[in-house]
């Protein structure tokens, strides 16, 4: 789903990014909504079409949240909304995630370079590059621009780096970032 909003993003398909972040969401995994940050500053704050995002992610909320609600509240008896459920636990409870164990810091960098290799290394330092590539540009560029495409990326390292409870599915939505 995050090639599938990036993708739809870079086309400028963007009913179809806000569509595929919230599905990623909804029906995968809460955190992954993360992802959808660049993309919803891109539609918010540089093309200025709030009304155009709040009416887009209503409509993904109606089709991924509703029937999710509605499916799982008839099944279990009572009012389930489980993505709501899966951030409650793992955010605000007491034990949280870090019941199942903790690994230290380097946990990721380790993990990412046995996955990725050098491209992991090249990952890490795309950002500053896009940054320094973007201030050297002599005409702006009407494209989305690299810093906020790769900034995603950082955001998820941000979140998940800094937790004490790390496991190596928690970087499944990054993937195609870390290729790109």
């Amino acid at each position: 789903m995050t090639l599938l909003s990036f993708g739809a993003w870079f086309s400028r398909r963007y009913p179809l990014a806000v569509m595929a972040t919230a599905a990623s969401a909804i029906f995968g995994w809460p955190f992954a909504g993360a992802l959808g940050i660049p993309i919803a500053y891109d539609i918010v704050v540089r093309q200025k079409r709030f009304f155009y995002f709040i009416k887009w992610t209503t409509i993904a909320a109606a089709l991924t949240l509703l029937p999710l609600v509605l499916i799982d509240s008839y099944y279990y008896g009572k009012l389930v909304i489980a993505p709501l459920n899966i951030v409650t636990y793992n955010v605000f409870s007491e034990h949280g995630p870090d019941i199942y164990g903790v690994e230290p810091f380097s946990f990721y960098f380790i993990n990412s370079f046995l996955n990725f290799n050098f491209v992991f290394i090249v990952a890490l330092i795309s950002l500053p590059l896009a940054v320094i590539t973007g201030l050297l540009q002599t005409h702006p560029r009407q494209s989305i621009p690299s810093w906020l495409a790769l900034s995603a990326m950082f955001i998820w390292f941000l979140i998940f780096f800094t937790r004490p409870h790390k496991e190596e599915r928690f970087l499944f939505p990054i993937y195609p970032l870390i290729c790109l």
